[in-house]
């Protein structure tokens, strides 16, 4: 059936492959030449590189580097997976600096040639729930990969450097992955301000990785004032400020209480009300705006809370799924203040100290 579907006129054959699966699709595009010519650029505009598998060798455009050249010529949306947490500890040994290889290979040989490219997602891997990964946490630390905080500064730059890229959601709240601090970069004012183009430059702006503070907002109202043509500034922008795994299992145990290494990353890296008002002051300086969210764990009630700049309202949002519009919530209650010490501002190092501390 499907081989004398290229017979049928152009636009049609169009059609009929944007209902298959991507994956689907792919399995057929040795059917014929013209069935080539045509499934490949659509099966290729949705991509998906794991971070932990090896670099895939740098070579020239032939039949045996065509993905290379697909990704290069044909991908809208580029998805780069961050370690599952329902992965072994030994895997992460035995290869600590791929993904440090991976995100340089990205950034030079790669992104630079997309073409397409609109939108770029880096997020946790699902989780693998046939494999289960807390054996002995409750009395032990998580092992982790580390990833150069240059590295990633690298990576936020070569994006602002990509002219058809309009949305990033860069997710990088990994129980399996830590950003490890380089001399050199003083203070979370110098990693916001690689972020601030993102925000000057792209439509839909959507974070939650470590470092990011308030000062994000203060340094894009700073740049946006001194500039002689003021950006356009983003459409939406959200701001994850909680800590979390795309794996139920370890929201299940982290918030039983009864896993300290567990419970340890769910802090709340930085002040949610610190953001909120940083945002709030900034939002004159964003013309075009029609979503601004700042999002934060409320522990007592273990609800993931979206408060909404525009309308000022809170909102219930699902945990692996932070960006959706989620359910009006009419009033906060649960006494915050018992848990001051989860919410309070923590370092990487010491929720990493946390970690290797049962006993704290």
């Amino acid at each position: 059936m499907l081989g004398s579907l290229d017979v049928l006129p152009a636009e049609l054959l169009v059609l009929v492959l944007r209902f298959l699966d991507s994956e689907d699709l792919k399995r057929t595009l040795s059917i014929s030449k013209t069935w080539y010519e045509y499934a490949v650029p659509i099966a290729s505009e949705r991509v998906a590189l794991p971070l932990w598998r090896k670099i895939p060798r740098p070579q020239q455009k032939t039949p045996k580097s065509r993905r290379r050249h697909c990704i290069e010529d044909y991908v809208t949306h580029l998805t780069m997976l961050l370690f599952p947490l329902a992965m072994s500890d030994e895997d992460l040994i035995n290869q600590p600096k791929t993904i440090n290889e991976i995100v340089a290979w990205l950034c030079k040989d790669i992104l630079p040639s997309c073409r397409r490219l609109t939108t770029i997602n880096m997020t946790e891997a699902p989780a693998n729930l046939e494999y289960y990964p807390y054996r002995g946490l409750p009395d032990g630390a998580i092992q982790r990969s580390t990833i150069s905080l240059f590295q990633v500064q690298a990576l936020m730059q070569t994006m602002n450097k990509i002219p058809s890229l309009s949305t990033v959601h860069i997710d990088m709240s990994c129980p399996r992955l830590s950003i490890l601090e380089q001399p050199g970069i003083g203070n979370n004012a110098d990693w916001c301000a690689d972020l601030v183009p993102l925000m000057q430059h792209l439509d839909h702006v959507e974070l939650r990785m470590p470092y990011v503070c308030s000062q994000i907002f203060s340094l894009y109202q700073e740049q946006f004032s001194a500039q002689a043509t003021p950006p356009k500034g983003p459409i939406s922008i959200v701001i994850n400020c909680s800590m979390a795994s795309k794996d139920p299992r370890w929201m299940n145990e982290a918030q039983s209480w009864d896993c300290k290494p567990l419970r340890a990353l769910l802090k709340t890296p930085v002040l949610a009300d610190t953001m909120i008002n940083a945002a709030r002051a900034c939002l004159p300086y964003f013309p075009r705006i029609q979503r601004l969210r700042i999002i934060h764990h409320n522990m007592p009630l273990h609800k993931i809370i979206a408060h909404d700049i525009i309308d000022g309202e809170n909102y219930e949002v699902p945990e692996n799924d932070w960006t959706a519009s989620g359910q009006m919530i009419e009033e906060l209650s649960g006494n915050e203040s018992e848990e001051e010490d989860l919410t309070s501002l923590s370092t990487d190092d010491e929720i990493q100290d946390t970690l290797d501390d049962p006993d704290s």
